[in-house]
């Protein structure tokens, strides 16, 4: 029913002008028979749909009307409709491959038209990606969702974005990747939100719930189960309420919580029981026996069970009987009736045969070895393991078949995508061909073409030795520039380096002096001046290596795509010792999936001097580094509540100025050149870098870096 209100949308148009005058499918037929043109083909639609309850008839009827449009010469956008009508018509009567083929034409149709309707194309797109997925092709299935959502985002078809969104959420789904189809599905819950479709929401919640079972995170999917519920019971929605309370109650059953289990199974119950003998309800009494039978409440296990099984027996699933008898042969194995457990594997094995059930005969055969394994019965115990590995032989066959058929039609996919290609490059390589054709026949152009050609070649010659003029006059600047920059490097190195010298000479002096004397606990007060000396000394050394190399080779970088989080955190341990001695807090906010597509050791240099830098400039205070994807770009921020920087150098921070380099909160001095090296390799890297602060409260820097691809 879903479906076909999804696919009754993009006839809405028709079917408000055609239904606001006919009420029932009599007169749609009356009107239908009486008119002529345009206007017959647009009631034709409307009648079209109304025979949805008869797929045979719909499939007649909506054939006839597209031959008619063929033959007439009807426009190409109203017949595009009437072949997407053709293509439900197909759908209903489960004719997969042929319903996707009038769903291309449809396609090509309204892609031809003279004006595009973005939304009908859209949902084209997302029938073309769900048949794909009915029938195992999930790489085209995933194609055709993606081009979709591209066609509908942004749009006013808000409806039509949704369901193709909850679509590609369920293939997401049916791949593992849970993370993605959850974003999915709370995009799908926000859509519905503003189209204020309440019944959309408890959907969508229900559908996270689902998710986070699967994916173990039981606590969160009842809360998801729980709003959901709430929803539907404000809209007085009660089976589908009574499914939701079901959906807790197996939560808190796969919990051990057979008491709140027993409890919604109950409501469960209640809601569905006025509604007779049902499946359903069937479903909702094995339930709470399985629960009563944790509880090892047996009698109360086995009616409710028995109850179930009588309604599936009526029914003809023979598949939940299946399952069923066997619930009830671990029940009575429970109660050590072992003749009672024997008899119901017995009669779970055959219904599973009457279902042609692989998993529920595995069950069975699984669970009638271990009872004949129990008694002492080793050679039947023997025969149905046998039986019990042939199934899961027959399964993991099964699994790997479908895994070779989807490779099989993506291969066949991307075959075709390449015929296309060349197809498009041969085409391209003809149209060339004609022109230079053309050419040889305009051959008093030749002439001029030469002479134009000539003067071109010397205006380049002119350009050319004047970019050059302008080359050279930029690296005379450059090397000027350099050698001035390395005169003040030498000048602070030299200076640095007397004082490191001069201050050990001094602490030497100072040890000899106390170690004569006999008292060597006075030179404790010492060792963190000489830590703090030698740290300073090893940075200088360090960044000072590293721009001497970079003037020297230049930066060469070495893209690859790189997971953020675990790079970052290898940097960090390295400064973790620094961050005690200073009594700094670090929080770390990087999502695993996070990737960057740079060079891995630009990226440790420009953490290590970022967090470096926030850790020298702050005491006892909080330093954050977070990352998040926005768009093409991963923007990687670095705050602290350190000192901050005057104003008047943020302009002039990331050149080399080593006049005044910085000092840090424990009278750690730089040379300067940590924050040029940061900032040349990540321009190197396709990057850019930024800088706020203010003094007393703290600095941010933000790099942002082009994101990796999966």
């Amino acid at each position: 029913m879903a479906l076909q209100i999804k696919r009754f949308i993009f006839a809405s148009f028709f079917l408000q002008i055609s239904c606001s005058l006919f009420a029932v499918a009599d007169s749609l037929q009356l009107a239908f028979s009486e008119q002529h043109g345009r206007e017959k083909i647009v009631t034709g639609l409307a009648l079209g749909y109304e025979l949805a309850d008869n797929p045979s008839g719909m499939l007649n009827f909506s054939t006839q009307l597209y031959n008619t449009c063929i033959e007439t010469d009807i426009e190409k956008m109203l017949t595009a409709r009437v072949a997407r009508l053709v293509a439900d018509a197909y759908y209903y009567t489960d004719s997969i491959e042929q319903s996707t083929n009038y769903l291309m034409e449809a396609l090509a149709l309204s892609k031809s038209a003279v004006t595009a309707d973005t939304g009908f194309m859209g949902s084209l797109y997302n029938d073309i990606g769900l048949n794909y997925q009915l029938v195992g092709n999930r790489y085209d299935a995933f194609k055709n969702y993606e081009k979709s959502i591209s066609l509908l985002d942004g749009s006013v078809f808000l409806t039509e974005l949704s369901d193709a969104k909850s679509n590609l959420a369920s293939w997401y789904y049916a791949k593992g990747n849970y993370r993605e189809a959850i974003t999915l599905y709370v995009d799908v819950y926000e859509i519905d939100r503003q189209t204020n479709n309440k019944r959309g929401q408890a959907s969508s919640l229900n559908n996270i719930g689902r998710l986070y079972v699967d994916w173990g995170k039981y606590e969160t999917a009842l809360d998801y189960y729980t709003q959901s519920a709430a929803l539907l019971d404000s809209l007085g929605e009660m089976r589908l309420l009574g499914i939701r309370f079901n959906n807790i109650g197996m939560v808190h059953q796969t919990l051990g919580n057979h008491t709140e289990a027993i409890e919604w199974f109950e409501k469960a119950r209640a809601i569905e029981e006025p509604y007779g003998q049902t499946p359903i309800l069937a479903t909702r009494l094995c339930n709470l026996g399985t629960s009563y039978g944790a509880f090892g409440q047996y009698s109360k296990a086995e009616a409710n069970l028995k109850k179930g099984l009588e309604i599936f027996k009526k029914a003809g699933l023979n598949s939940k009987a299946s399952k069923t008898y066997s619930l009830l042969a671990r029940l009575y194995n429970n109660m050590k009736k072992t003749g009672l457990a024997r008899e119901c594997l017995n009669n779970a094995i055959t219904y599973a045969q009457k279902s042609n059930t692989l998993p529920e005969l595995s069950i069975a055969y699984h669970q009638m070895w271990m009872l004949n394994k129990e008694q002492g019965n080793f050679k039947d115990a023997l025969r149905f393991h046998e039986l019990y590995t042939q199934i899961e032989d027959s399964v993991y066959s099964i699994d790997v078949n479908k895994k070779i058929e989807e490779l099989d039609a993506q291969y066949q996919s991307q075959q075709k995508e390449a015929e296309i290609t060349r197809l498009e490059t041969e085409n391209q390589l003809n149209l060339a061909q004609i022109t230079f054709k053309n050419r040889q026949r305009n051959m008093a152009l030749i002439a001029a073409f030469v002479l134009l050609l000539i003067l071109a070649l010397v205006y380049h010659l002119f350009a050319t030795v004047k970019r050059q003029k302008v080359t050279l006059a930029s690296q005379n600047d450059e090397l000027e520039r350099l050698n001035h920059s390395l005169n003040r490097l030498f000048a602070i190195i030299s200076h640095d380096l007397r004082n490191a010298t001069a201050s050990y000479q001094s602490s030497a002096k100072i040890i000899g002096h106390y170690l004569q004397k006999g008292q060597p606990e006075k030179l404790m007060p010492l060792s963190d001046e000489i830590s703090t000396n030698a740290r300073n000394l090893s940075n200088m050394l360090e960044n000072l290596l590293l721009w001497a190399a970079s003037q020297l080779n230049g930066v060469s970088v070495n893209r690859e795509v790189v997971k953020l989080n675990g790079q970052i955190k290898a940097v960090l341990e390295i400064l973790t010792s620094e961050f005690e001695r200073k009594g700094n807090q670090l929080e770390l906010d990087i999502d695993e999936s996070v990737q960057v597509f740079c060079d891995p050791e630009s990226l440790n240099l420009i953490v290590r001097n970022l967090v470096g830098n926030a850790c020298k400039f702050t005491q006892e205070g909080i330093i954050a580094v977070k990352a998040q994807k926005s768009g093409e770009k991963v923007k990687l921020t670095v705050s602290d509540t350190g000192t901050g920087i005057p104003h008047q150098k943020l302009e002039h921070l990331f050149n080399f100025n080593a006049d005044k380099p910085g000092r840090g909160t424990s009278g750690e001095k730089g040379t300067g050149l940590g924050l040029a090296l940061v900032a040349e390799h990540v321009k190197r890297n396709g990057g850019s870098i930024d800088v706020q602060s203010v003094v007393e409260k703290g600095t941010v820097f933000t790099v942002e870096l082009p994101v990796g691809q999966n």
